[in-house]
């Protein structure tokens, strides 16, 4: 015999309350727990260590592009002589500059190939470095005002905090607690 699920709702539905009315010695059960919520994302945004971090990284993109521009810049110079001059250079002259052109492009790639890799462990490396600061400020700001439980009420991430009252909010806490540091 199977049991309409609606059933067996109202039954879970009765057992949590009789549970829940149930006295209790147990001191925890009668605490009452204190809980917040943060916005990662808006914490993240709104860290002035992150802000200064990535202004370091964005100079040290640009240095690192200077040589890729100007190696780009010869290539299309080279190509254009190529396409221009043709019909006045030899055969040696031509395959000459054509491998100068290929020798260039590939060292073009490469230079593009390392510096994306070295930006992408300097950004990883500032990243982890800003979540930990948040972390580390988020049990900070918890322990300091007695909290028990603290969430992730961002909307784009998959915490599955449906609702929480604005009431619980404290993520203007822990990026004043951040760049108070």
């Amino acid at each position: 015999m199977m049991i309409p699920r609606t059933l067996i709702r109202k039954f879970t539905l009765v057992a949590v309350i009789a549970v829940a009315s149930l006295p209790s010695n147990s001191p925890a059960q009668n605490a009452q727990f204190k809980i917040g919520v943060v916005n990662l994302e808006i914490i993240f945004d709104q860290y002035q260590k992150q802000k200064e971090q990535y202004e370091i990284l964005k100079v040290e993109v640009e240095k690192l592009q200077g040589p890729i521009d100007e190696l780009s810049e010869k290539i299309t110079k080279d190509k254009e002589c190529f396409e221009d001059e043709t019909s006045g250079m030899t055969d040696d002259e031509r395959n000459k500059l054509q491998d100068d052109i290929e020798a260039d492009f590939s060292k073009y790639k490469a230079a593009i190939q390392q510096s994306q890799e070295e930006i992408d462990r300097r950004e990883k490396r500032i990243f982890e470095e800003i979540i930990g600061d948040i972390q580390t400020a988020v049990e900070e700001v918890g322990v300091r005002e007695n909290y028990h439980l603290i969430f992730d009420g961002g909307k784009t991430r998959n915490n599955n905090l449906l609702y929480f009252s604005t009431t619980l909010n404290m993520t203007q806490k822990i990026i004043d607690h951040l760049n108070s540091e």
